[in-house]
């Protein structure tokens, strides 16, 4: 996260949130003694997602960052119990211990933890997985969960017998 004052000497707060957006994909946060609609305008206007007028509180500051921090956190992690799906690492952490995914894995898992009580049909699965029409002989999807119960140990991926799999609780 960038935090930026709009008034500094030589490259201005404005021009510096473009070269950063630019390059990055992270937040941008304006603090700023500019206080008029058409500042804060522009300021949103090249992607700074927030900003703040001088004088300000601290405290204020500091919730709206770890505000921030927390929702890009979720966007890109899922945790349920001791289970947590890294989407940017493509790796999954249960209890301490990191496990790196194949991408057919890592669809699978995110589409079971996103929806812990639904029930997902075999061929629900096979479809998100491998983008393709399940065929009732194919025996991928039950070689796909053996080897995630195989990193997750066996009591977070339920079988339901005659129907499919969905996330134990």
């Amino acid at each position: 996260m960038a935090i930026v004052d709009i008034m500094m000497p030589g490259l201005d707060g404005y021009q510096l949130i473009e070269r950063i957006k630019a390059d990055y994909d992270f937040p941008c946060l304006i603090l700023s003694a500019l206080n008029h609609l058409e500042d804060k305008l522009k300021g949103y206007e090249i992607g700074a997602e927030d900003f703040i007028t001088k004088p300000f509180e601290p405290a204020e500051v500091v919730a709206k960052v770890r505000a921030r921090i927390g929702r890009l956190e979720r966007a890109h992690v899922i945790r349920l119990g001791d289970v947590s799906l890294d989407l940017d690492r493509v790796t999954v952490t249960v209890s301490d211990q990191d496990y790196p995914l194949t991408a057919v894995e890592c669809v699978l898992l995110k589409t079971l933890m996103e929806h812990p009580k639904w029930v997902f049909t075999k061929a629900q699965l096979y479809q998100q997985a491998w983008e393709q029409t399940y065929l009732e002989d194919d025996n991928s999807l039950r070689v796909l969960i053996s080897r995630l119960r195989d990193k997750l140990g066996v009591d977070h991926i339920e079988t339901i017998r005659g129907i499919g799999y969905r996330w134990k609780l």
